[in-house]
């Protein structure tokens, strides 16, 4: 009785509607946004990524994917026994996956748009899997969350139901993603004595090595720089639902990913990190929340 007690109440907690997080919309029209803005920016370069006369080749790709996974040749190679030319099939999908950004943003047919998004960008990522990093990934699972978003019930209860459910699950997702990060970092050196800092700026921003060489005599300015980062990646999970540093450390970890953009020139990273976490805990900065539209009454405040 005791343990399907504590089930019911997980359950309840999970899936139970909340005010205080931003609106589905809102949220959908940030990532359609940010998916559009990301295609235009690979979009003069497709020619050299993808099909056969991309820099890396299907048979190289290959190695490095599993069978199941979507890439454009299961789309390519068939229609082009039907005659249909291996480039125009490239940019055919890749309109479809404009389409259900703006499909996404404009509220036609969302919940088909989201899944094409999502199918299609990992069609994208798959199709040349070594030149992707952590922005594609983390994006496929932005995109796979938005899923959740889009879901079509017409009542509005089951829908701020599933919309809260999907916050809460990338809440978690964040949680893990972050504690696994300090994790990671601790487990080394040089995010202990500094030298992590270091590399990051002679490797990525050589133009500030300058600035950095007068802080060499003072290395506990590096120390503190890696100590803070590791300390607020470790315990994001729990310091992240306090509620008197909450703002403080969203804040930090927003902060961390703009100079990232800025000294690593990661700006998809950052941007898209960033996308994660208001989406996920901007309902803490009174400002950027947006207020539901529905006069439909929500089930349940929510306590976090």
């Amino acid at each position: 009785m005791k343990a399907t007690t504590i089930y019911n109440k997980f359950i309840s907690k999970l899936f139970y509607s909340s005010q205080k997080f931003i609106n589905a919309d809102f949220s959908i029209k940030l990532v359609a946004l940010f998916g559009l803005a990301n295609i235009a920016i690979i979009l003069p370069d497709i020619s050299f990524l993808f099909g056969s006369n991309a820099i890396i080749q299907n048979t190289v790709n290959d190695q490095h994917i599993f069978w199941y996974q979507p890439v454009f040749y299961w789309f390519t190679d068939p229609l082009a026994n039907l005659g249909i030319p291996e480039n125009i099939t490239i940019l055919l999908l890749i309109g479809v996956y404009i389409f259900s950004f703006l499909g996404m943003f404009f509220n036609k047919y969302r919940f088909t748009s989201a899944l094409l998004a999502w199918f299609i960008h990992l069609v994208i990522v798959n199709s040349n899997f070594l030149l992707t990093y952590g922005a594609d990934n983390m994006f496929s699972t932005l995109l796979f969350i938005a899923i959740f978003f889009c879901v079509p019930f017409k009542d509005v209860a089951k829908k701020n139901m599933i919309y809260s459910f999907a916050i809460r699950f990338l809440q978690v997702q964040m949680c893990f993603i972050y504690f696994f990060g300090g994790l990671g970092k601790s487990l080394g050196t040089d995010w202990f004595d500094g030298n992590a800092i270091w590399y990051v700026i002679n490797i990525y921003s050589s133009n500030y090595v300058d600035y950095a060489v007068n802080f060499v005599n003072y290395p506990i300015v590096f120390k503190l720089i890696c100590w803070s980062v590791v300390f607020v990646e470790l315990l994001y999970p729990f310091l992240i639902y306090v509620p008197k540093i909450k703002r403080f450390v969203l804040t930090k970890i927003i902060l961390l990913h703009v100079l990232i953009g800025m000294f690593m020139h990661l700006y998809t990273f950052a941007i898209v990190m960033i996308l994660l976490n208001l989406i996920a805990f901007g309902h803490y900065y009174k400002w950027f929340k947006v207020k539901e539209k529905s006069e439909s009454p929500i089930l349940a405040a929510d306590t976090i």
